[in-house]
């Protein structure tokens, strides 16, 4: 199996565990909170979490 491959695979595993996360973020805040900006906020609030522990691995990877 060539590199390629490999990383097209981990690239599309990804891109599917995000839309899980994203549509499942939404779905929580919609039943939660009875409507769609509801639903849009859990969404967005998701994205700024992923972004804190994007920030503290890169910023413990940095150090070495």
């Amino acid at each position: 199996m060539s590199n390629r491959k490999i990383t097209r695979g981990a690239v599309v595993f990804g891109l599917v565990l995000l839309a899980l996360s994203v549509g499942y973020d939404f779905w929580r805040g919609y039943r939660n909170g009875g409507g769609v900006s509801s639903g849009i906020a859990f969404v967005i609030f998701g994205f700024i979490v992923l972004g804190i522990i994007g920030l503290m691995m890169w910023g413990a990877h940095s150090n070495n």
